[in-house]
């Protein structure tokens, strides 16, 4: 039985650490359903954030909760470096067979493994959700300065199609990127 996003446990703790590794263990158990039946409905959601943040050649991008590493390998053919973390292992194998030349890893979105101001572009796919904030403030730090944060959330189907929200770096640039 595949799982669906409104169908996911509730990972039934308190800490984002273990709310985190529950929600890898969930979503990866059938995880190739979610990487081949339910991931591709994103495909417009990426288009929009990448086009919106002029992604392409040259951008370093981080999908945060990527998955089986569909938006990032979306990314790759615009011309982007990739990197991805997610709670599933299961799904990170899958972005590593979609995404050869990429960079994935399960890992924590709360305490990314990834220096201060490292990528261009971070973005998360219905992967960071309310009461995550901790998250948005990890996916901030591995922003450059002038880079964006897109981030999409799951919504009622009449809100869902680019609900999506942009938060520009707050530190200017210091020299400005070629676009």
């Amino acid at each position: 039985m595949s799982t669906t996003p409104s169908e996911a446990p509730a990972t039934g703790t308190d800490t984002p650490d273990d709310g985190w590794k529950a929600a890898g263990s969930a979503w990866g158990h059938a995880a190739a359903d979610w990487a081949y039946l339910w991931e591709p409905s994103i495909r417009d959601a990426a288009d929009h954030i990448f086009d919106r943040v002029g992604l392409g050649p040259g951008t370093e991008l981080l999908d945060v909760a990527c998955g089986s590493g569909y938006a990032a390998a979306v990314a790759r053919r615009r011309g982007a470096s990739t990197t991805g973390i997610d709670a599933s292992t299961e799904l990170v194998e899958i972005a590593k067979r979609r995404d050869p030349a990429g960079d994935y890893r399960a890992g924590d979105m709360f305490d990314l493994p990834y220096d201060k101001e490292s990528f261009d572009v971070v973005t998360a796919f219905n992967g960071i959700w309310g009461g995550c904030e901790g998250a948005i403030a990890e996916a901030a730090r591995v922003t450059r300065p002038g880079g964006w944060l897109g981030i999409t959330f799951w919504a009622r189907v009449e809100r869902s199609i680019y609900e999506t929200g942009f938060l520009r770096s707050a530190v200017p640039p210091t020299t400005p990127r070629p676009r």
